[in-house]
């Protein structure tokens, strides 16, 4: 069974390790991009004043930024049609200002000056942009060659990556006590380092990775997950449309009547008919909505909402965000912990961290399944009797004996990297050639005989070092351990020893 699991782990796993290492490292680069524009809007935000608005202060600046005849230097220079905005962000403490996005472009205006707009800087173009979109669809679209959905592929490559890092845990439980911190990172251009090291990063960050799928794959199959969910279920229409005025006063007012208590209003997104290309310009948009923030909203994320059909100028449908079922509150949760948008500074380091922590993982694994291992010639276990044995042990009862009369004279032993080599020579060339060499009646004997004298000198060498710390931080030590380990794992399996 550990065979097959093992086979299916690293074919299917080199396969589709391809493809995952572009998903975590363009994660990584999109975790950098969100920590500057951290940085970025943390500027911004000292140079604008913050201003708490009334509902009515509101109103009038919506209806001067949305107005036709509006004429702001910054919004005709840049040539923006306000008729084919997307979205319209108001100011909070952290950003006080207005931003008007249209694309991938915004501009910026002042509360106390809405008559001279800042264009921003384009939030998906240029480097950044395209790493995100090789992200989301390795760059085939969303409607690719052979109507291949990019999201939807990345989002199974990612469930596929999952299930492929929960069989290697599998197989790596029996092994978890040769679990080491330092093994994260191959020290040493090794394939037997870069196996290491794949194991050891492949567990840190297997919980990360099943957080990432799954809600990576709730957005990429976004229709199937809200109705899995019942997130459209709570979203009803009213039971009699509200007929209001047409006008930005109006809406905002009946709009606050149909909220929370203390809500705040954040955004406001518009949805225009597709006649020549969505969010075409030359026309009213067919729909308005106004996201509202409460107290009690998960994240501090403005999840109420009111939708306005300014056609026939009626409020269609209110949705507050503690009315929604559990599971349709835990959708909202997704994009910010697939993205780390709205988290708090660590969660984006920490997206960061993964991010090139998993790269590494499959980029060793990948190198691990390309270089074979070297074979080595199982070579008969020389005998405890011969010259080579009998040379190195009297080496050894030589350095033994100068430690003892070290002690009796009360002088402190400490242990040299020279000193452990000489003591561990004979013992780890009779170890490595007995597990290269095959168990049977004719070795079992030997191999009692070497775990036996192994065990002795394991416990000699504890002796030597002030405390047991001291004893796990030195190297040779822990190599000697290593090696008693594997051998007695050799042993059991061949049933030398109970």
């Amino acid at each position: 069974m550990r065979r097959l699991v093992s086979k299916i782990h690293r074919w299917l796993g080199f396969c589709v390790g391809c493809l995952f290492i572009i998903t975590f490292a363009t994660g990584a680069v999109n975790a950098l991009h969100e920590l500057l524009e951290r940085l970025d809007a943390h500027q911004l935000s000292r140079l604008y004043r913050y201003q708490p608005q009334t509902p009515a202060e509101q109103a009038a600046a919506l209806t001067q930024l949305t107005s036709p005849a509006f004429n702001s230097t910054g919004l005709t220079t840049a040539g923006i049609e306000k008729s084919a905005l997307d979205e319209i962000q108001l100011p909070t403490a952290q950003a006080p200002f207005y931003r008007l996005v249209q694309g991938n472009q915004s501009w910026l205006f002042a509360v106390d000056n809405l008559n001279q707009g800042t264009l921003a800087e384009a939030a998906g173009a240029g480097l950044f942009g395209a790493v995100l979109y090789l992200h989301r669809t390795f760059y085939l679209g969303f409607n690719g060659p052979l109507g291949i959905n990019g999201a939807q592929l990345v989002a199974v490559v990612a469930l596929l990556a999952l299930t492929i890092g929960l069989l290697g845990v599998w197989l790596w439980w029996p092994r978890r006590r040769q679990f080491r911190w330092q093994n994260l990172v191959p020290r040493r251009a090794e394939r037997r380092l870069f196996y290491q090291s794949h194991m050891s990063a492949g567990v840190v960050v297997i919980t990360a990775m099943a957080l990432f799928a799954v809600t990576g794959s709730g957005i990429a199959f976004y229709q199937q997950t809200r109705a899995l969910l019942g997130v459209n279920a709570n979203v009803t229409p009213l039971a009699t449309a509200l007929a209001v005025e047409n006008s930005w006063p109006a809406w905002l007012k009946q709009a606050y009547q149909l909220m929370p208590a203390e809500a705040e209003l954040r955004t406001v997104k518009f949805e225009h008919k597709n006649t020549g290309g969505a969010n075409s310009a030359g026309g009213e948009p067919s729909q308005i909505e106004l996201n509202f923030w409460a107290p009690g909203d998960w994240l501090g994320i403005a999840n109420n909402r009111v939708l306005i059909e300014p056609a026939s100028a009626r409020i269609i449908a209110a949705d507050r965000f503690s009315e929604r079922p559990l599971s349709a509150k835990l959708y909202t949760l997704m994009i910010p912990l697939h993205t780390g948008h709205h988290l708090p500074l660590f969660y984006p380091l920490l997206l960061l961290l993964v991010g090139l922590l998993g790269s590494s993982m499959v980029a060793s694994g990948l190198i691990s399944f390309i270089v074979k291992p070297r074979r080595r010639q199982a070579t008969k276990p020389a005998a405890p009797g011969s010259l080579v044995a009998k040379t190195l042990r009297r080496q050894v009862d030589q350095q033994l004996a100068e430690w003892r009369q070290q002690a009796e004279v009360g002088a402190v032993v400490r242990l040299r990297s020279g000193d452990m080599a000489l003591l561990d020579r004979a013992l780890l060339l009779e170890c490595e050639q007995l597990l290269a060499w095959r168990t049977d009646e004719q070795t079992e004997p030997y191999l009692h005989r070497v775990l036996a004298a192994l065990a002795e000198r394991v416990g000699e060498l504890k002796a030597q070092f002030a405390n047991e710390t001291e004893a796990r931080n030195n190297p040779a030590l822990t190599t000697v351990l290593e090696v008693q380990a594997l051998l007695e794992e050799k042993a059991r399996i061949c049933r030398v020893i109970p």
